[in-house]
Protein backbone atom coordinates (compact mmCIF):
# COMPACT_ATOMS: atom_id res chain seq x y z
CA UNK A 1 0.00 0.00 0.00
CA UNK A 2 2.92 2.34 0.69
CA UNK A 3 4.26 1.75 -2.82
CA UNK A 4 0.82 2.43 -4.30
CA UNK A 5 0.45 5.54 -2.17
CA UNK A 6 3.81 6.90 -3.31
CA UNK A 7 3.15 6.10 -6.96
CA UNK A 8 -0.35 7.57 -7.01
CA UNK A 9 0.59 10.67 -5.02
CA UNK A 10 3.24 11.58 -7.56
CA UNK A 11 1.35 10.77 -10.77
CA UNK A 12 -1.70 12.81 -9.78
CA UNK A 13 -5.37 12.03 -9.43
CA UNK A 14 -7.40 11.12 -6.36
CA UNK A 15 -6.74 7.40 -5.92
CA UNK A 16 -3.88 8.06 -3.49
CA UNK A 17 -6.42 9.27 -0.91
CA UNK A 18 -7.95 5.78 -0.58
CA UNK A 19 -4.60 4.14 0.11
CA UNK A 20 -3.60 6.96 2.45
CA UNK A 21 -6.81 6.45 4.41
CA UNK A 22 -6.13 2.71 4.66
CA UNK A 23 -2.56 3.11 5.87
CA UNK A 24 -3.35 5.86 8.36
CA UNK A 25 -6.28 3.86 9.78
CA UNK A 26 -3.99 0.88 10.26
CA UNK A 27 -1.40 3.05 12.02
CA UNK A 28 -4.03 4.50 14.34
CA UNK A 29 -5.07 0.98 15.31
CA UNK A 30 -1.52 0.12 16.38
CA UNK A 31 -0.97 0.40 20.11
CA UNK A 32 2.81 0.66 19.87
CA UNK A 33 4.01 2.73 16.92
CA UNK A 34 7.62 2.33 18.07
CA UNK A 35 7.56 -1.19 16.61
CA UNK A 36 6.71 0.12 13.13
CA UNK A 37 9.52 0.92 10.72
CA UNK A 38 10.47 4.62 11.08
CA UNK A 39 10.69 5.04 7.32
CA UNK A 40 7.06 3.95 6.91
CA UNK A 41 5.93 6.24 9.72
CA UNK A 42 7.89 9.22 8.43
CA UNK A 43 6.67 8.73 4.87
CA UNK A 44 3.01 8.54 5.89
CA UNK A 45 3.47 11.53 8.19
CA UNK A 46 4.87 13.45 5.24
CA UNK A 47 1.81 12.68 3.11
CA UNK A 48 -0.42 13.56 6.08
CA UNK A 49 1.29 16.93 6.52
CA UNK A 50 1.37 17.78 2.83
CA UNK A 51 -2.30 16.85 2.45
CA UNK A 52 -3.29 19.02 5.40
CA UNK A 53 -1.47 22.08 4.21
CA UNK A 54 -2.42 21.71 0.53
CA UNK A 55 -5.97 20.41 0.71
CA UNK A 56 -7.22 22.05 3.89
CA UNK A 57 -9.85 20.82 6.30
CA UNK A 58 -10.11 17.23 5.01
CA UNK A 59 -6.75 16.28 6.54
CA UNK A 60 -5.95 19.15 8.87
CA UNK A 61 -7.18 17.65 12.13
CA UNK A 62 -4.82 15.43 14.09
CA UNK A 63 -5.95 12.93 16.71
CA UNK A 64 -2.85 12.53 18.86
CA UNK A 65 -2.11 9.06 17.52
CA UNK A 66 0.83 7.86 15.46
CA UNK A 67 0.21 10.70 13.03
CA UNK A 68 0.16 13.28 15.80
CA UNK A 69 2.72 15.66 17.24
CA UNK A 70 4.37 12.97 19.39
CA UNK A 71 6.35 11.93 16.32
CA UNK A 72 7.97 15.31 15.90
CA UNK A 73 11.16 16.20 17.72
CA UNK A 74 12.36 19.74 18.36
CA UNK A 75 16.05 19.70 17.52
CA UNK A 76 16.52 22.81 15.42
CA UNK A 77 19.63 21.61 13.58
CA UNK A 78 18.31 18.25 12.35
CA UNK A 79 17.08 17.94 8.77
CA UNK A 80 14.50 15.30 7.95
CA UNK A 81 15.62 13.06 5.09
CA UNK A 82 12.07 12.63 3.75
CA UNK A 83 10.54 16.06 4.30
CA UNK A 84 13.72 17.93 3.39
CA UNK A 85 13.21 20.47 6.18
CA UNK A 86 13.94 20.84 9.89
CA UNK A 87 12.41 17.98 11.88
CA UNK A 88 10.66 20.67 13.94
CA UNK A 89 8.80 22.09 10.95
CA UNK A 90 6.19 19.36 10.11
CA UNK A 91 4.38 19.82 13.43
CA UNK A 92 4.21 23.56 12.73
CA UNK A 93 2.90 22.85 9.22
CA UNK A 94 0.01 20.94 10.76
CA UNK A 95 -0.63 23.81 13.18
CA UNK A 96 -0.62 26.24 10.26
CA UNK A 97 -3.08 24.05 8.33
CA UNK A 98 -5.43 24.00 11.32
CA UNK A 99 -5.17 27.78 11.66
CA UNK A 100 -5.94 28.21 7.96
CA UNK A 101 -8.96 25.96 8.39
CA UNK A 102 -10.19 28.17 11.24
CA UNK A 103 -9.83 31.24 9.03
CA UNK A 104 -12.02 29.73 6.31
CA UNK A 105 -14.78 28.70 8.71
CA UNK A 106 -14.72 31.99 10.68
CA UNK A 107 -14.50 29.94 13.87
CA UNK A 108 -12.56 32.69 15.69
CA UNK A 109 -12.13 36.45 15.47
CA UNK A 110 -9.55 38.18 13.30
CA UNK A 111 -7.70 39.42 16.39
CA UNK A 112 -7.42 35.86 17.68
CA UNK A 113 -6.26 34.61 14.27
CA UNK A 114 -3.64 37.36 14.15
CA UNK A 115 -2.40 36.58 17.66
CA UNK A 116 -2.12 32.87 16.95
CA UNK A 117 -0.44 33.43 13.58
CA UNK A 118 2.18 35.70 15.16
CA UNK A 119 2.93 33.12 17.83
CA UNK A 120 3.22 30.44 15.14
CA UNK A 121 5.58 32.66 13.13
CA UNK A 122 7.84 32.98 16.17
CA UNK A 123 7.94 29.20 16.55
CA UNK A 124 8.76 28.77 12.84
CA UNK A 125 11.63 31.26 13.11
CA UNK A 126 13.18 29.12 15.82
CA UNK A 127 13.53 26.22 13.34
CA UNK A 128 16.09 28.10 11.23
CA UNK A 129 18.88 25.93 9.84
CA UNK A 130 22.29 27.61 9.97
CA UNK A 131 23.83 27.32 6.51
CA UNK A 132 27.36 27.59 7.94
CA UNK A 133 27.11 25.04 10.74
CA UNK A 134 27.08 21.28 11.05
CA UNK A 135 23.69 19.59 10.97
CA UNK A 136 22.31 16.12 11.62
CA UNK A 137 20.19 14.08 9.23
CA UNK A 138 17.38 11.92 10.54
CA UNK A 139 13.71 11.03 10.05
CA UNK A 140 10.73 12.56 11.80
CA UNK A 141 9.59 9.26 13.31
CA UNK A 142 13.05 8.04 14.31
CA UNK A 143 14.30 9.77 17.44
CA UNK A 144 17.04 7.18 18.02
CA UNK A 145 19.11 7.55 14.85
CA UNK A 146 20.92 10.62 13.61
CA UNK A 147 23.57 10.85 10.90
CA UNK A 148 26.35 13.32 11.57
CA UNK A 149 27.53 15.47 8.68
CA UNK A 150 30.24 17.96 7.89
CA UNK A 151 29.45 21.43 6.63
CA UNK A 152 31.06 20.70 3.25
CA UNK A 153 29.74 19.01 0.13
CA UNK A 154 27.23 20.03 -2.53
CA UNK A 155 24.50 17.63 -1.39
CA UNK A 156 24.60 18.96 2.16
CA UNK A 157 24.54 22.56 0.96
CA UNK A 158 21.52 21.66 -1.18
CA UNK A 159 19.82 20.09 1.84
CA UNK A 160 20.41 23.11 4.08
CA UNK A 161 19.18 25.55 1.44
CA UNK A 162 16.11 23.43 0.69
CA UNK A 163 15.28 23.25 4.41
CA UNK A 164 15.43 27.03 4.66
CA UNK A 165 13.27 27.41 1.54
CA UNK A 166 10.63 25.25 3.24
CA UNK A 167 10.80 27.39 6.37
CA UNK A 168 10.36 30.64 4.45
CA UNK A 169 7.49 29.13 2.44
CA UNK A 170 5.72 28.31 5.70
CA UNK A 171 6.28 31.89 6.90
CA UNK A 172 4.51 33.12 3.75
CA UNK A 173 1.70 30.57 4.12
CA UNK A 174 1.02 31.67 7.70
CA UNK A 175 1.17 35.37 6.80
CA UNK A 176 -1.46 34.85 4.10
CA UNK A 177 -3.91 33.45 6.64
CA UNK A 178 -4.58 36.99 7.87
CA UNK A 179 -3.42 39.07 4.88
CA UNK A 180 -5.54 38.39 1.78
CA UNK A 181 -4.57 41.31 -0.48
CA UNK A 182 -2.01 41.13 -3.29
CA UNK A 183 0.18 43.56 -1.32
CA UNK A 184 2.62 41.63 0.86
CA UNK A 185 3.89 42.64 4.28
CA UNK A 186 7.54 43.50 4.83
CA UNK A 187 8.09 40.14 6.55
CA UNK A 188 6.56 38.28 3.62
CA UNK A 189 8.74 40.18 1.15
CA UNK A 190 11.79 39.21 3.22
CA UNK A 191 10.84 35.54 2.94
CA UNK A 192 10.17 35.87 -0.80
CA UNK A 193 13.57 37.49 -1.34
CA UNK A 194 15.26 34.86 0.83
CA UNK A 195 13.75 32.02 -1.21
CA UNK A 196 14.95 33.52 -4.48
CA UNK A 197 18.44 33.84 -2.97
CA UNK A 198 18.37 30.22 -1.77
CA UNK A 199 16.93 28.54 -4.87
CA UNK A 200 20.18 28.77 -6.91
CA UNK A 201 21.95 26.96 -4.05
CA UNK A 202 19.72 23.94 -4.72
CA UNK A 203 21.37 23.30 -8.02
CA UNK A 204 19.32 20.38 -9.30
CA UNK A 205 15.90 18.73 -8.85
CA UNK A 206 17.43 15.52 -7.49
CA UNK A 207 17.39 14.88 -3.75
CA UNK A 208 16.45 18.01 -1.76
CA UNK A 209 15.39 19.86 -4.89
CA UNK A 210 12.78 17.25 -5.78
CA UNK A 211 10.46 18.22 -2.90
CA UNK A 212 10.12 21.95 -3.57
CA UNK A 213 6.93 21.89 -5.66
CA UNK A 214 4.77 23.46 -2.95
CA UNK A 215 7.45 26.02 -2.06
CA UNK A 216 7.64 27.10 -5.71
CA UNK A 217 3.88 27.63 -5.74
CA UNK A 218 3.94 29.64 -2.51
CA UNK A 219 6.73 31.99 -3.57
CA UNK A 220 5.50 32.14 -7.17
CA UNK A 221 2.09 33.32 -5.97
CA UNK A 222 3.79 36.41 -4.51
CA UNK A 223 5.64 37.24 -7.73
CA UNK A 224 4.75 39.92 -10.28
CA UNK A 225 8.09 40.31 -12.11
CA UNK A 226 8.02 38.43 -15.42
CA UNK A 227 11.65 37.31 -15.17
CA UNK A 228 11.03 35.69 -11.78
CA UNK A 229 7.89 34.01 -13.07
CA UNK A 230 9.94 32.55 -15.92
CA UNK A 231 12.49 31.31 -13.40
CA UNK A 232 9.75 29.57 -11.40
CA UNK A 233 8.44 27.99 -14.62
CA UNK A 234 11.93 26.63 -15.29
CA UNK A 235 12.19 25.14 -11.82
CA UNK A 236 8.78 23.48 -12.17
CA UNK A 237 9.79 22.12 -15.58
CA UNK A 238 12.84 20.49 -13.98
CA UNK A 239 10.48 18.53 -11.71
CA UNK A 240 8.56 17.38 -14.79
CA UNK A 241 11.79 15.98 -16.23
CA UNK A 242 11.92 13.63 -13.24
CA UNK A 243 8.40 12.47 -14.12
CA UNK A 244 7.21 13.91 -10.80
CA UNK A 245 3.60 15.06 -10.77
CA UNK A 246 4.46 18.19 -8.76
CA UNK A 247 5.88 20.11 -11.71
CA UNK A 248 2.77 19.98 -13.91
CA UNK A 249 0.10 20.86 -11.33
CA UNK A 250 2.37 23.46 -9.75
CA UNK A 251 2.69 25.46 -12.94
CA UNK A 252 -1.02 25.05 -13.75
CA UNK A 253 -1.88 26.50 -10.35
CA UNK A 254 0.61 29.33 -10.76
CA UNK A 255 -0.56 30.30 -14.24
CA UNK A 256 -4.09 30.66 -12.87
CA UNK A 257 -2.86 32.65 -9.85
CA UNK A 258 -0.81 34.96 -12.07
CA UNK A 259 -3.73 35.52 -14.43
CA UNK A 260 -6.04 36.49 -11.59
CA UNK A 261 -3.33 38.48 -9.79
CA UNK A 262 -2.64 40.55 -12.91
CA UNK A 263 -6.37 41.24 -13.27
CA UNK A 264 -6.55 42.42 -9.66
CA UNK A 265 -3.48 44.63 -9.98
CA UNK A 266 -4.86 46.23 -13.16
CA UNK A 267 -8.27 46.85 -11.57
CA UNK A 268 -10.11 44.56 -14.00
CA UNK A 269 -11.89 42.67 -11.20
CA UNK A 270 -13.51 43.44 -7.89
CA UNK A 271 -11.57 40.68 -6.11
CA UNK A 272 -8.96 41.60 -3.52
CA UNK A 273 -6.84 38.49 -3.90
CA UNK A 274 -6.59 35.07 -5.52
CA UNK A 275 -4.60 32.55 -3.54
CA UNK A 276 -3.06 29.32 -4.80
CA UNK A 277 -5.62 27.40 -2.71
CA UNK A 278 -8.38 29.12 -4.71
CA UNK A 279 -6.67 28.05 -7.93
CA UNK A 280 -6.41 24.42 -6.79
CA UNK A 281 -10.14 24.34 -6.07
CA UNK A 282 -11.01 26.07 -9.34
CA UNK A 283 -8.85 23.65 -11.34
CA UNK A 284 -10.04 20.59 -9.42
CA UNK A 285 -6.51 19.61 -8.37
CA UNK A 286 -6.62 17.21 -5.42
CA UNK A 287 -3.06 15.91 -5.40
CA UNK A 288 -0.52 17.30 -2.95
CA UNK A 289 2.02 19.54 -4.69
CA UNK A 290 5.09 18.20 -2.77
Amino acid sequence: MLVLLGYEAFIGGNRWELHYSGISSWLRSCRDCSRIDPFLLSWVCMVHTQSAIHLGTAFAAGDGSCLGSSLFRRNEQVIDLIYGCSVSLPELMLSAARLHSLSTTHACTFDELHRRSQELQRRVRRTKIDLDSDVFLSMTADSKSKLTTSRDGESLRNAKAAAEISRHALHIYIARITCKTTTASAETRESVDAIFELLPMVSNPVGPGSMLGWCLVVVGSETDALEWRDYIRTRCASLELLRLNAGGPSIKVLEEVWRRRDQINSGDTGELSWQWQDAMRALGIRGALF
